[in-house]
């Protein structure tokens, strides 16, 4: 009974989540204390990790989900320091791995042409606008958005939250480079907006690996019944 029973949405930890996301988007505007805005950003995935162990009381989730968190975790931490820019993204780039890993074989046999297509065309568009800017840096961000990129296409055909977790995590990171590399584009506004889809692309991206998962044990139970 417990390996079918529907993840828990609603619990303190993923409250706690919800409740350190919104904070962190609060210490983001002009004149808030940087303290609130670190301490807000290193809870958040913890926070996170916390409410996926509590949605499935009695069961493990997937080790690859919490690898990802766990790496997402050492990436977030990293991008806080001053001069470990590329630490953080090589985090993310581990995350990301682990994330695909995570999705391909739940995913399988489903329709994948028209998300690459879609994510091939966001990642040419995002290198021809930062290529320019990025100098010795374009060889690793062109790894990591392809690999980003490839996430978000497997996300897609995974169901609607799933897909909505890779697109999310795409628009952050994409806001991200642009904020850090295109001139004009460092403002509060678009850090809170990089931020707010950060938040949901972590919770879509675990929320929906939990579904997904519940729906194969279900099949599997009706199968072996």
């Amino acid at each position: 009974m417990t390996t079918t029973a529907a993840p828990r949405a609603l619990t303190p930890a993923s409250a706690a989540f919800a409740i350190a996301s919104l904070a962190h988007l609060v210490s983001l505007l002009p004149g808030m204390p940087e303290a609130l805005n670190l301490a807000t950003k290193a809870a958040i995935v913890p926070l996170l990790t916390a409410a996926v162990l509590a949605a499935v009381p009695g069961r493990r989730p997937p080790a690859l989900l919490l690898a990802a968190l766990g790496a997402s975790f050492a990436g977030d931490l990293l991008l806080m320091l001053p001069d470990a820019f590329l630490g953080g993204v090589a985090c993310f780039l581990v995350a990301q791995a682990l994330y695909l890993s995570l999705l391909l074989p739940r995913t399988t046999g489903r329709p994948l042409l028209l998300p690459v297509a879609l994510y091939l065309a966001a990642f040419a568009g995002l290198l021809a606008l930062l290529g320019p800017s990025l100098g010795a840096l374009l060889p690793a961000l062109a790894v990591y958005g392809a690999v980003l990129c490839a996430m978000g296409a497997v996300a897609a055909r995974g169901g609607l939250v799933l897909a909505l977790g890779g697109a999310s995590f795409v628009v952050s990171d994409a806001l991200l480079a642009v904020a850090k590399f295109v001139p004009g584009w460092d403002r509060s506004a678009v850090h809170i907006v990089t931020m707010a889809t950060y938040c949901a692309a972590q919770a879509l991206l675990a929320w929906g690996v939990l579904r997904l998962d519940l729906r194969r044990a279900r099949t599997a139970g009706r199968s072996a019944g």
